[in-house]
């Protein structure tokens, strides 16, 4: 049975005292085996076992020293750079322009470098300086041990392993302590911090160019043949509804929307210094640094976001977004599609631009009266929470008043990513009176943005 999974039982002498072989050891390669050692009734068998250690993954990345930039001498270079003094006419060139500008000035400021590093195991971002200082001193100690085997640098050094432990210990219960300290009342923060706690030690595999290109292949065509398929579900149901159920309801003239007002510094910089200390992959600089730097900054994305708005052109190089697949729930299969929920990361500048647009759409889509008065999302001070409390209210009036109660849920899969973009672009305008350079915004936005895979 051995032989013929291509094993071998490499003890041919007797281990038991009556000459009988009564201890396997079975492997692929060879083995040096001794049996001379009596213990009680049983020989010791020992082995020399070949163990193949694997090799850790690198990983080459290309990072800036952000930290070593100093505010005012990067506004002072900005500043001296044709981005301020002879700025382009057009919407693409001045985007291109700021791109260059910005990159030429921190390759002089922090010119980017490339290091290769061992793939970590373990998030150490919580690690305190005395945790840190305790694991030097205890790799210290331990090379110490190696290199003279004595007696008092094995002491010393597991006197080190017990004091790191102790410092790694008090540092992460302290980091999460104080992060959840910081987050109270936020249940959304507080759920995710609760998750990153639970799950510290997953990390996904590395994955190669070739199983990247593939995988993108495979999540399109999925999501291609998923959304082709509820779209033609949908035709099928309409076309055997009753005629009275396609009629469209009847509502009053909006007032027109052709073009938005214009974007001040002033609500630039209150706007960037608002946003979360989160970065993109496509951002040519981080949040932090652009937040350190808004004064210098805001008059560009102003002036951007007014071109923008002004010739109805979404630019193309923002609506690039890196699409990051995510198991829905652990222990899913991870070849089936279907186990995956896609997150894109849009660039910080399109998420800038995203809401300077929505601050001066939003009045005006509320005041058309078209907006259902029932729908809880993109209205402030509403929220899934409202939602319930309203329905919960519903079904307790009835009740009081001996009245029966239906309540009917609906769960639509990919309800955003099955929108007919032509439907939706003449339902802005036939029921919110979006027009002119405003729907030409709308037609070059994000609806026909492109995305990546990490």
């Amino acid at each position: 049975m051995l032989e013929s999974r291509g094993l071998t039982q490499r003890v041919g002498q007797p281990t038991h005292r009556d000459d009988n072989i009564l201890d396997l050891l079975v492997e692929v390669d060879g083995s040096n085996i001794t049996t001379n050692v009596r213990v009680v009734d049983h020989f010791l068998v020992l082995s020399s076992v070949n163990v193949w250690r694997p090799m850790p993954t690198l990983v080459c990345y290309s990072f800036r020293d952000f930290r070593a930039v100093d505010p005012d001498d990067y506004a002072a270079m900005l500043e001296m750079t044709n981005v301020y003094r002879s700025s382009a006419d057009d919407i693409d060139g001045f985007c291109n322009q700021i791109l260059s500008t910005v990159t030429a000035v921190l390759d002089t400021l922090a010119p980017l470098k490339t290091q290769t590093k061992r793939r970590g195991k373990r998030n150490s971002r919580w690690l305190s300086d005395a945790a840190v200082d305790a694991k030097q001193t205890r790799q210290q100690l331990e090379r110490r041990w190696k290199r003279t085997g004595a007696e008092s640098d094995r002491v010393a050094y597991r006197i080190a392993c017990r004091a790191a432990n102790d410092a790694i210990n008090a540092s992460r219960s302290s980091f999460y302590v104080q992060q959840l300290t910081e987050v109270a009342g936020d249940h959304r923060a507080t759920w995710r911090l609760t998750k990153e706690l639970l799950h510290s030690d997953d990390h996904p595999p590395s994955t190669s160019p070739r199983d990247a290109a593939k995988l993108c292949d495979g999540f399109c065509h999925f999501f291609k043949d998923k959304l082709e398929k509820i779209a033609d579900t949908v035709a099928t149901c309409l076309s055997n509804a009753p005629g009275y159920h396609q009629q469209a309801s009847k509502r009053q003239e909006p007032r027109l929307l052709d073009e938005l007002a214009p974007v001040t510094v002033d609500e630039v910089v209150k706007l960037v210094q608002s946003l979360l200390s989160k970065s993109s992959p496509h951002d040519f600089m981080p949040t932090t640094m652009l937040k350190s730097n808004v004064d210098v900054m805001a008059s560009l994305i102003a002036r951007l976001a007014n071109m923008s708005f002004s010739s109805g052109v979404f630019l193309s190089s923002m609506k690039q977004g890196r699409v990051t697949p995510l198991l829905k729930k652990p222990g899913l299969d991870q070849s089936d599609m279907a186990s995956y929920r896609p997150i894109t990361n849009l660039s910080t500048m399109s998420k800038i631009l995203e809401k300077q647009a929505m601050r001066r759409l939003r009045p005006h889509v509320m005041s058309t009266g078209s907006f259902s008065e029932f729908l809880s999302a993109y209205r402030a001070g509403d929220s899934t929470e409202t939602a319930l409390l309203k329905v919960i209210n519903d079904v307790v009036t009835s009740t009081c008043d001996r009245l029966r109660t239906v309540l009917l849920s609906l769960d639509i899969s990919a309800a955003f990513d099955t929108i007919d973009h032509n439907i939706l672009l003449d339902r802005i305008f036939s029921d919110f009176g979006i027009c002119g350079s405003v729907l030409g915004w709308f037609y070059h936005s994000p609806l026909g943005g492109t995305s990546t895979s990490p």
